[in-house]
């Protein structure tokens, strides 16, 4: 495919032999539905998206490890949507600084 960096691919075919419970089928998916696959390529945020073909299937890990694969510049993103979803959304946002509080604690020191 000339859309898709070699890179990708070849992520593609370590997730389909490293977790072939789910991903023994990916390269074939890909390659029988590219254009839905290159459309969720190209697409902004594909880790909002639903998955082509395998969507219904996926675990939030497992499409974790989809982005991640073929959507490198979209794995942190991915993760934060994967520990907003697992253990809760307090745990994917930042937490706020209260400057107030640090003043308070320094002084007399």
């Amino acid at each position: 495919f000339q859309w898709l960096p070699d890179k990708a691919w070849l992520n593609i075919l370590a997730l389909s032999e490293g977790a072939p419970k789910t991903f023994k089928v990916l390269p074939d998916l890909v390659s029988r539905s590219e254009k839905a696959w290159r459309d969720w390529y190209d697409i902004e945020a594909p880790e909002a998206t639903t998955v082509p073909d395998i969507d219904d299937k996926l675990e939030p890990f497992d499409r974790l490890l989809v982005v991640r694969a073929l959507r490198e510049d979209r794995a942190m993103l991915a993760a934060l949507n994967y520990v907003s979803t697992v253990l809760g959304k307090e745990y994917a946002e930042p937490l706020q600084l209260d400057f107030e509080s640090v003043i308070d604690s320094t002084v007399g020191l």
